[in-house]
């Protein structure tokens, strides 16, 4: 590739050659497709897909209805991976681990 600016690719001969419809290209460095997707994301992914939809059937109601609810999972997804506490973290330790109880079930070695 020569150069890309925007979504316009310009690419060395050579390369135009070898391409046929259906190949996926991407930048250097970079995938085509998505490497991960939180699993609490997926609804808010759905949701913006609709919306895409709708508007290419050109349903413009339907499309601002879809946008709105996108917009509202999309603040509540924020909210819920977005860390809740601010400053130093807690540790969290089980009552009933061995190291706590210095053995085996409550069983103290010596």
């Amino acid at each position: 590739m020569l150069e890309a600016s925007g979504s316009t690719y310009v690419f060395d001969p050579s390369v135009v050659q070898s391409l046929t419809v259906g190949d996926w290209i991407c930048t250097n460095g970079y995938s085509p497709f998505a490497q991960f997707i939180p699993y609490e994301a997926a609804g808010v992914l759905c949701q913006i897909t609709s919306a895409r939809c709708l508007e290419a059937l050109g349903d413009r109601e339907g499309q601002e209805m879809s946008v709105q609810k996108y917009n509202q999972m999309a603040k509540d997804l924020l909210k819920m991976i977005t860390p809740r506490v601010d400053g130093k973290s807690k540790k969290v330790t089980n009552p009933n681990s061995l190291s706590r109880n210095n053995g085996l079930f409550g069983v103290k070695f010596r």
